[in-house]
């Protein structure tokens, strides 16, 4: 959805028309997230951007458009507002790749050449102290 949303309706005050706006990008988020995912899909991601104008738009996180539209609205001379949201199927774990990225180190690996530092205590010194 790529869209220029005028700031500026009849009589309507401005801040309910931002309110309008930001409402109408959330029920298009929504309505998106409910259409089927292709196979081996897990989730919809929205790559957003809003700002004054189109050439100016500046990319935003999904859950972060509402204070951006706020933002753009209040640098907007022309009266509007530019918003635009592309949605992209994702995956959470590609197979194969969870376990090569998450690589533990060994313990032996990270004392190499250093004595241990551990301290033993005597089970019979301790009465003494």
């Amino acid at each position: 959805m790529k869209r220029n949303y005028p700031l500026k309706k009849g009589k309507h005050a401005p801040e309910r028309v931002i309110d309008a706006i930001k409402s109408n990008v959330r029920k298009h988020m929504k309505r998106e997230r409910f259409k089927e995912l292709p196979d081996g899909m897990d989730y919809w991601d929205f790559e957003c951007k809003v700002g004054v104008t189109a050439d100016a738009a500046e990319a935003v996180h999904s859950s972060q458009i509402g204070k951006a539209i706020d933002h753009a609205a209040a640098e907007s001379t022309d009266d509007q507002i530019f918003v635009a949201i592309e949605t992209v199927a994702k995956r959470r774990n590609p197979p194969g790749k969870a376990e090569s990225s998450k690589e533990k180190p060994d313990a032996s690996d990270a004392n190499k050449g250093e004595p241990s530092k551990l301290v033993s205590v005597d089970p019979g010194n301790q009465a003494e102290a």
